[in-house]
């Protein structure tokens, strides 16, 4: 075909010829072009698809690192965990035996502080005991007399025979004076902690022990009577109990020792109103000569402590108040608790009248001051009208008193 058109483009001259040329090589440079572009575009696609391919195996592997560093953390992460929770198990158990053991060495102090409480009971029941048998005679010879007096009033042959639950009171011959090993702090202990068997064993040991016989709670009308607070100790004493209760109870057992009737709201039985405490000092009734106040902390928390001073103060019988603890509260703080009208007159009455008399001991308290509790023994009896005679402690001397 092209040779064809090559003589015919000779028949038809030379010009036509060298244009058929150049068209030719005009396409074949066309084509060549045609072929080297799509040769660099392939090549192109190739290099971007090459890169392409690179690009994703360098974000895989990148991934791959990732993921395996992700793992690495999360395994040391639950390593230190485990080993947190390895160290805190290690730490509760030991706690746990450390409080078993402050458990059991507080359960064998209170063992032994029981121990001991039963040895000073046992010591005090046979001193009392020994005390009691001592004085025997004394006392049935009173005994003796009262029934004697009774008989003869109902006989008609006696007209100033005592009424019941006045009977005259068993004072028994007693030193003057306290013995040089009397132990303040052994007699009125306190123990640690106060439950509600041993608050009954005091309060049944004052009702058997310190009540004349044959003479009922309603008639019993004595002298002398203490005001106490108890002063619970949160999370030591069972309700209703605390110190105040000992001491109250240890003032009672040295009365009663020199033969001295006294009330508390210990004698008051389960179940009675506590205004039964009020007419020992303000019924008819009445004979109270003095009101012996236990000074403790938790006395001016005690509205009817309160009650009972001020009762006493407006009936003109002479308040004794004994001092047991060092801390006790300043003025602004005593009863404050206190705030209606009537309460306020009488903590104003009450703070007036003790501020005018000092407690005793002062300063200290009678248990850093034994040899105080012998003023005190004498105030009540010379309040009393008793003129004891003088017996050193190193000798019993005569068995009589004068009263």
């Amino acid at each position: 075909m092209r040779l064809s058109g090559l003589r015919s483009l000779e028949l038809g001259g030379r010009g036509s010829l060298s244009r058929y040329l150049r068209a030719a090589d005009e396409k074949a440079a066309a084509a060549e072009k045609a072929a080297a572009e799509r040769a660099a575009a392939q090549k192109a696609s190739a290099e971007k698809a090459a890169a392409e391919k690179a690009a994703a195996e360098k974000a895989a592997a990148e991934k791959a690192v990732a993921a395996k560093r992700a793992s690495d953390e999360k395994a040391a992460a639950e390593k230190a965990a485990a080993e947190k929770a390895a160290a805190e198990k290690a730490a509760a158990e030991r706690t746990a035996a450390d409080l078993r053991l402050l458990k059991s060495a507080a359960e064998e102090a209170a063992a032994l502080r029981r121990e001991l409480d039963a040895v000073r009971a046992e010591k005090a029941a046979a001193e009392k005991a020994a005390a009691e048998s001592a004085f025997e005679p004394a006392a049935q010879l009173e005994g003796l007399k009262a029934g004697l007096f009774q008989l003869l009033y109902q006989w008609g042959l006696r007209s100033d025979a005592p009424a019941a639950g006045s009977a005259p009171p068993e004072r028994r011959a007693s030193r003057s004076q306290l013995p040089n090993s009397w132990n303040a702090q052994e007699y009125f202990a306190v123990p640690g902690v106060i439950t509600e068997q041993m608050t009954q064993t005091v309060k049944s040991r004052v009702l058997s022990k310190f009540m004349p016989e044959g003479v009922q709670f309603q008639d019993f009308y004595p002298e002398v009577v203490i005001s106490y607070a108890s002063g619970r100790r949160s999370g030591r004493d069972c309700d209703g109990a605390g110190p105040g209760m000992y001491y109250a109870a240890g003032i009672l057992g040295l009365l009663h020792e020199r033969g001295v009737r006294c009330f508390s709201g210990l004698h008051v039985p389960p179940g009675t109103d506590w205004e039964v405490f009020m007419l020992r000092l303000n019924s008819r009734r009445a004979p109270a000569k003095v009101l012996v106040v236990v000074l403790t902390a938790a006395l001016f928390e005690s509205k009817p402590c309160l009650k009972e001073i001020n009762a006493a103060i407006r009936k003109g019988i002479p308040v004794l108040p004994i001092r047991f603890e060092d801390k006790l509260p300043g003025y602004k703080d005593q009863w404050a608790k206190d705030t209606d009208e009537d309460s306020e007159v009488m903590v104003y009455r009450v703070q007036e009248h003790l501020c005018k008399i000092n407690s005793i001991p002062h300063p200290g308290t009678v248990l850093t001051v034994p040899d105080s509790m012998n003023t005190i023994l004498g105030l009540v009896d010379k309040y009393l009208g008793i003129d004891r005679a003088y017996v050193s402690p190193g000798n019993h001397g005569d068995d009589s008193y004068e009263a």
